[in-house]
């Protein structure tokens, strides 16, 4: 599987990519609306750094994309031991668009960390299809 990553620091970029997406699945649910997602006060308003990651995942095909996201999300919590804030849609060609934020929260009291995808992750997540 090919993975490509996207590291988005402005919130109005990020807010124009999950906006371009139109309907978002996370842990949760499968018809998450963008504003559910991306609002004031759930990530780090700071243009500087990180603010959310865009994994681009391209599935072999007759792959669940629905089950894919969720999958690659669970492996990236378990890597880094934290929960994640992330939500994906899948685009008409077929590829899976991840979007994870950099806030983060550390188990098991739930502290809020700064999160980042690692060169490492790119490699879990191509081994895991």
């Amino acid at each position: 599987m090919r993975v490509r990553l996207v590291v988005l620091r402005d919130p109005g970029k990020v807010w124009r990519v999950v906006r371009s997406l139109r309907r978002l699945v996370d842990r949760y649910r499968e018809d998450l609306l963008p504003s559910e997602f991306w609002r004031e006060g759930t990530y780090l308003p700071f243009p500087r750094y990180p603010n959310a990651y865009l994994l681009i995942l391209w599935p072999p095909g007759g792959t669940d994309p629905v089950a894919l996201a969720r999958r690659v999300a669970r492996l990236l919590e378990k890597r880094a031991g934290v929960v994640l804030d992330w939500a994906a849609g899948i685009r008409k060609s077929g590829a899976v668009w991840l979007l994870v934020k950099a806030r983060a929260y550390k188990e098991p009291d739930l502290k809020v960390v700064r999160y980042g995808v690692q060169a490492d992750d790119l490699r879990a997540i191509r081994r895991l299809v």
